[in-house]
């Protein structure tokens, strides 16, 4: 069932939804329905014009995006992702729902473990991640930790465009999507 994991401190928070924590009462929750025009969330941005902005997705644009990130790479009931996106940007919607919705785990990494490439190496092994979207500087600390990625393992690299001796670090991984672009 989905989980979703916080990093330094190792709580679990959530586990099926369920007191009984029985993995089979998760197909059997049922959800509303919401409109596909409904407002799924706001969020700040500054986009390339610098100046400050909310912009406004709803719920068929936000599922849009999660399925394609779910059909460039399936994360299975066994698969992890590594949540390293503050949750305030619009980015952090494809971390916080994409595992959720395959049955997969969500592993949030705590800021300090974000900006600490050896730590972040150390969780990309122990905690057996199967995918990963961040930003440049999340993988050049990897990247100078000695990291070298994994045949599994599926990248996502957003924020900008990503140069080519960066997308390089991560020919040995299952995947790697340049997903730059506007929000």
């Amino acid at each position: 069932c989905p989980t979703i994991t916080l990093g330094d401190t190792g709580t679990v928070v959530d586990r099926c939804l369920s007191a009984a924590n029985d993995p089979g009462k998760c197909k059997d929750i049922a959800l509303p329905l919401v409109a596909s025009l409904a407002v799924a969330y706001c969020c700040y941005t500054s986009g390339s014009t610098g100046k400050p902005k909310v912009i406004v997705v709803d719920h068929i644009n936000a599922m849009s995006q999660i399925y394609w990130f779910d059909s460039t790479n399936r994360l299975t009931l066994d698969g992890t992702l590594l949540g390293v996106t503050e949750l305030t940007h619009d980015p952090a919607v494809i971390e916080l729902f994409w595992p959720l919705m395959c049955g997969a785990r969500h592993f949030v990494a705590s800021a300090d473990e974000r900006r600490d490439g050896l730590i972040l190496k150390r969780l990309m092994i122990d905690e057996r991640i199967d995918a990963i979207q961040a930003v440049h500087f999340i993988f050049y600390n990897l990247c100078d930790a000695g990291w070298a990625g994994n045949s599994r393992l599926a990248v996502f690299c957003g924020g900008e465009p990503v140069p080519t001796a960066l997308s390089r670090h991560f020919e040995g991984c299952n995947s790697f999507t340049n997903v730059y672009g506007p929000t």
